[in-house]
């Protein structure tokens, strides 16, 4: 039982914690802070309950999932990537280009140097073994839809379970993809220990040593990081086609369980039919058109949850991503998010959307003691 408060009706009340049943006044700021938590205690719950009951999982991650592993994110509260940025004066998003590596090929490789190495020794938080866990359980499986350059998700699921949209930094491409290269779109994986390998000048730590400078081992002209770089056209798909391959694969499959239950004899339409725009219209009908009350609720007794971890605003790739499959028949969606935790909200009017406002690791781990509790009273 929570402690007795005594209560100044002009003054706002700050509480932790209050009696059930206790009819006492609050203060408006008090009011205020018992609703947020009466909120997040419903989401936690909610989120809980759709992930026990899940037929699917499609995890969406942004950068804000890496922050309680120690890697900073490129905008808002958590915003950290390279000291000597601050220091020359220079934006993240100025280094992030392909021009950066023909300008100045030496910092900008000692700025992927730092974050390759910072990526390499950051350890998964505990989230990321939570949904590890979470992610055998579903009958049709679960993939990640990321745009993390940082290659922890391989760490944790299957290769064949992850799209990493923007690449990856554990792999290398020639800067001139465009160009002469006769390899135009290969892609190579680091050696092993290779930013930590990667000289700097002496004494300078935004200058990696010009003899020292990756090349691409078909044409020797500069190599850069498998990451999808702002403006950039050089970017080589080879590795992301194939993900993408599978990622697709794997939405059709859940799509086609959704059909099924909710009309047996439309998969066989949609395979008959010759006309790829007609089957995508049918398609939609099924899973975008209005469902009835029943409908809706007998497919959201195993729904597809589409989980949402960390993804920003200003590149929202991610947000979309996810957001368009939710609006699916049968599909809900969980964002978690301390900073823009703002959800659809014709999904939160429909009863399909949680928004809570934690970090990662502190959200999934709610989430994950509210689901044991749901494992024990089944049993």
């Amino acid at each position: 039982m929570g402690a007795a408060v005594a209560i100044n009706a002009d003054k706002p009340a700050i509480i932790s914690e209050a009696p059930p049943g206790c009819n006492v006044y609050l203060g408006e700021f008090g009011e205020a802070l018992w609703a947020k938590r009466q909120a997040l205690d419903h989401a936690v719950k909610t989120a809980a309950e759709w992930l026990f009951s899940s037929r699917a999982i499609l995890i969406g991650a942004g950068a804000g999932m890496g922050v309680d592993s120690g890697l900073g994110t490129y905008r808002g509260a958590s915003m950290g990537v390279w000291p000597p940025l601050k220091e020359l004066g220079i934006d993240y998003r100025e280094i992030c280009t392909p021009d950066a590596f023909l300008e100045d090929p030496q910092l900008t490789w000692a700025f992927w140097r730092y974050c390759m190495i910072a990526y390499c020794n950051a350890e998964p938080h505990e989230g990321y073994r939570i949904i590890q866990r979470w992610a055998a359980c579903p009958r049709l499986g679960s993939f990640c839809y990321t745009t993390n350059v940082d290659a922890m998700w391989p760490r944790i699921l299957q290769e064949e379970c992850i799209y990493e949209a923007h690449g990856s930094t554990t792999f290398l491409q020639c800067s001139d993809a465009r160009g002469s290269c006769p390899n135009k779109d290969a892609v190579w994986m680091c050696p092993e220990n290779f930013a930590a390998d990667l000289p700097l000048e002496a004494s300078r730590e935004d200058a990696v040593d010009r003899d020292a400078l990756p090349r691409c081992p078909a044409c020797s002209k500069l190599a850069r990081p498998n990451v999808n770089l702002f403006g950039d056209l050089d970017f080589s798909r080879k590795r992301g086609r194939i993900q993408k391959a599978m990622y697709q694969q794997w939405l059709q499959s859940v799509e086609a369980d959704l059909i099924e239950e909710l009309r047996p004899d439309a998969l066989a339409e949609l395979e008959a039919e010759e006309s790829p725009l007609q089957a995508k219209l049918l398609k939609d009908m099924l899973l975008k058109g209005p469902l009835d009350e029943e409908t809706q609720s007998q497919l959201l007794r195993t729904p597809v949850v589409c989980l949402e971890i960390g993804a920003g605003i200003s590149i929202p790739t991610v947000r979309t991503a996810l957001e368009g499959r939710a609006a699916l028949a049968g599909h809900v969606l969980i964002r978690i998010n301390p900073e823009y935790g703002e959800i659809p909200s014709k999904l939160e009017a429909q009863g399909r959307a949680v928004s809570i406002p934690l970090s990662g690791a502190d959200a999934l781990r709610r989430i994950d003691a509210r689901m044991t509790e749901l494992r024990s009273s089944k049993q």
